[in-house]
This record gives structure tokens, C-alpha cells and sequence, in this order.
């Protein structure tokens, strides 16, 4: 007996209970990982603007001889 070919009503149900499986994960993981890279971003930015911040104090305390 030959596999059935073309469109299956099966092959449909599975790709649906698939999707709603996966998507809902895959939607999580991207807001997590979003999220935690904003954090690192904001984190890095910050140590930045403190070490120009200090660099630019510690020009300006030398004295002008």
C-alpha cells in the first residue's frame, strides 16, 4: 500500500500543536534576551561615562604651571 502524498488533515493538526508549543518559548527567549542585553548595554554605557568622567577630572585637578 503507498504512503498517502499531499495534504493531511494530521500533518495539520500536528503542525499546529507544534507551533503553539514553540512559539510562546521562542517569544520568550527573544524578550529575555533582549532584555538582559538592554541591562548589559546600560551597564557598559554606565562604566563608560564614569571612567571619561574620571579621566576628565583628573586632567582638570593637575595644576596649570
Amino acid at each position: 500500500m503507498p504512503a498517502e502524498t499531499g495534504f493531511s488533515f494530521v500533518n495539520l493538526a500536528i503542525l499546529i500543536v507544534v507551533a503553539l508549543v514553540v512559539f510562546p518559548g521562542y517569544r520568550w527567549l527573544r524578550t529575555s534576551i533582549s532584555t538582559q542585553r538592554r541591562e548589559r548595554w546600560a551597564r557598559e554605557d554606565a562604566a563608560y561615562r564614569a571612567a571619561a568622567e574620571r579621566a576628565d577630572g583628573a586632567g582638570q585637578a593637575a595644576p596649570d604651571s
